[in-house]
């Protein structure tokens, strides 16, 4: 069997559909509602997904172990992603996590390690404990909100690899029970958004790799101690709003870094490259516009140049 078409809920006391290797294609009607726990478990020839318009739940262990799925588009019905959702699915280079989310399960994405980019939508209130672990993403970015976002970690284990992460964009403040950006030495460009009032104590603890910060807040959020800890204050610059830098000369911990800019200037050369300028996303293909995230612009000059859009 090479494909699958789904067209109605059904009721089962097994999993009719796990395991199957010779599995290429599934094709999910708009009339089904959920992908069951373990559906396609280990069905590892699965290369694409298809699914309808009002799957509202991605089940636990749904495509546990599917290593071959290399496309898959989550529609905006789905609000929950179950926990070992998309465990080591190890050919997926991208997901998009719908606006309507407000769970990702623990491990949902564990050692998909071609995992590049992922973008957090604000409506997710929590995300479980390695869900982006032992992954290749070099972008993440937590979309601005109100309410703290709930990290987990268990074990010493992040929430998100730090291997290949290469920039961050923080929207929104979390509560987590530990420090889930910390010792991200690769990580070159942090960004925080303009909602961010407080830094928890070592939360950028040791990310000796980083070169530019971009606080987008007008007033210095508050730190805890050693937030910025083993970064080197000297070479990394501190990008801040025009009006504000000599408030953050003068705030603790903000006050350690000697390259103090601001961010309106690279906001008014983005804003200028983008007239007349193609939107792609970070695996290179055509966007109509821009998304919440990171983008690459190619500009009318020809160069393309990372942008991040709240």
């Amino acid at each position: 069997m090479e494909t699958v078409y789904l067209g109605r809920n059904y009721i089962s006391n097994g999993r009719p559909f796990r395991g199957f290797t010779t599995m290429k294609s599934v094709t999910v009607s708009d009339i089904v509602t959920a992908i069951q726990s373990e559906e396609f478990r280990g069905s590892k020839g699965i290369r694409e997904v298809k699914l309808g318009e009002n799957i509202t739940e991605i089940g636990k262990s749904a495509f546990y172990d599917c290593d071959t799925l290399y496309s898959i588009t989550l529609p905006e019905s789905v609000l929950t992603l179950g926990e070992y959702a998309f465990y080591n699915c190890d050919t997926l280079t991208w997901i998009n996590i719908p606006s309507n989310v407000n769970l990702i399960g623990g491990e949902a994405f564990r050692y998909c390690r071609y995992l590049a980019e992922v973008t957090i939508p604000a409506s997710v209130d929590s995300i479980g404990a390695w869900a982006f672990s032992s992954t290749g993403l070099k972008n993440v970015a937590i979309s601005d909100g109100e309410t703290p976002l709930k990290l987990w970690e268990w074990a010493g284990y992040s929430i998100f690899s730090g291997d290949a992460l290469e920039s961050l964009y923080l929207g929104r403040d979390y509560t987590c029970n530990a420090q889930p950006f910390r010792e991200f030495q690769t990580m070159k460009a942090l960004s925080i958004g303009s909602a961010i009032t407080s830094l928890q104590s070592g939360a950028f603890e040791k990310c000796s790799g980083l070169e530019k910060i971009f606080c987008y807040n007008d007033i210095p959020p508050t730190c805890g101690q050693k937030v910025f800890s083993g970064v080197n204050k000297q070479l990394c610059y501190l990008y801040v709003p025009a009006m504000s830098i000599d408030l953050y000369k003068a705030a603790y911990t903000w006050n350690e870094f000697f390259n103090v800019g601001e961010t309106s200037v690279m906001n008014l050369k983005a804003c200028e490259n983008a007239i007349d300028g193609m939107w792609f996303d970070l695996n290179g293909r055509p966007m109509e516009s821009s998304k919440p995230g990171l983008n690459i612009l190619r500009a009318k000059d020809g160069k393309a140049i990372k942008v991040f859009i709240p």
